[in-house]
């Protein structure tokens, strides 16, 4: 269907957003990159949105290396609680 086809607006503009390519993600502003360069880019650029699921990962309460902290006595006394719990 061709934009002089269409019967009223909504079908009109569908019609020309069919036919418009989408805008490009990146553009190079200046220079001229050869075609390993962009690629490069391309790859960094994917490589860094998949580790931000990783570092966004939670911690469980227990496991948090926060939670020993101001409490060294406790982590001695714990390496060496075996021996003591016999008395």
């Amino acid at each position: 269907m061709s934009v002089d086809e269409a019967e009223n607006p909504a079908e009109a503009d569908l019609a020309v957003a069919e036919t418009e390519p989408p805008a490009p993600v990146l553009r190079v502003v200046a220079g001229q990159p050869t075609d390993e360069e962009l690629a490069a880019v391309v790859a960094v650029l994917l490589g860094s949105g998949a580790a931000g699921d990783v570092v966004a990962r939670r911690f469980r309460r227990w496991s948090t290396p926060t939670r020993t902290l101001g409490r060294l006595d406790a982590a001695r006394a714990a390496m060496h609680g075996w021996s003591r719990a016999r008395r």
